[in-house]
């Protein structure tokens, strides 16, 4: 399995990223004398996926990485400007494309396509949700969608601040093995004893006291939540008292 790199867009990003489409949607409109979305600006968002219109590559080369789609709905609009007074008629069909394609053009360019290469081979954008891909929308009504890799060419174009460089970490390790040096306190618990109060009160340093626990029976081995891990017996190891470890019986 090959592992991606996860992106994720401060607004500050996606609001430059806006900047630079909103500026070459102006620059369209002010050549064709279109007064389309006057007042607004492009807005940009995480893309949600996936892919189920038709969309239109912008630039040429082996790896694309932005598309454009044109509803009906924003091709009717433009065609209503050129259409304005006179109906709808072949001409102003003619017209409204080449406004349209006119607009991709000046897309491409901003998002720094080269538009001199060999058509790409596939003309569709990847299906479904994938990290880093931004939507912008724009006033006329089409839409920009943007890899990870066209949004982040666009912003160090554009002089957006970088990121600090973030210090490297270490791999990923199983649990049991990260957790496996962490120290923790376990207890061996013998059988509970009654003592009266006066003999009790009569205990001094050294005294014996007996425990009702015979050598046969397992004691208690339990972590620091008070669960039961293993069951013990009493045993030595050289100078050392030790416990045998044993399956719990809990």
């Amino acid at each position: 399995m090959k592992a991606a790199k996860l992106h994720a867009w401060r607004d500050a990003e996606l609001a430059q990223l806006g900047t630079v489409l909103d500026q070459a949607f102006i620059l369209w409109r002010q050549a064709w004398g279109l007064a389309l979305g006057g007042g607004a600006r492009v807005a940009c968002t995480p893309f949600e996926g996936p892919c189920r219109e038709e969309w239109q590559p912008l630039g040429n080369g082996v790896a694309v990485d932005a598309w454009v789609h044109w509803s009906d709905a924003s091709q009717a609009e433009l065609q209503s400007l050129f259409g304005a007074g006179c109906g709808s008629s072949a001409l102003v069909e003619e017209a409204a494309t080449a406004c349209r394609q006119e607009s991709c053009r000046r897309l491409a360019d901003a998002l720094q396509h080269d538009r001199n290469g060999p058509a790409p081979s596939e003309t569709r954008p990847p299906s479904g949700k994938w990290s880093g891909a931004v939507m912008a929308l724009l006033p006329c009504g089409s839409r920009v969608l943007m890899d990870a890799a066209c949004v982040q060419r666009v912003l160090q174009a554009s002089g957006a601040a970088t990121r600090p460089a973030r210090a490297a970490l270490p791999p990923l390790v199983p649990l049991v093995e990260a957790a496996g040096g962490c120290p923790t306190r376990v207890e061996a618990r013998l059988a509970d004893c009654d003592l009266d109060v006066a003999m009790l009160q009569r205990l001094r340093v050294g005294d014996v006291v007996r425990l009702p626990h015979p050598l046969t029976r397992p004691l208690s081995v339990r972590d620091s939540g008070g669960l039961p891990v293993f069951d013990g017996f009493l045993a030595r190891s050289g100078a050392h008292r030790a416990i045998e470890l044993v399956p719990t019986s809990a």
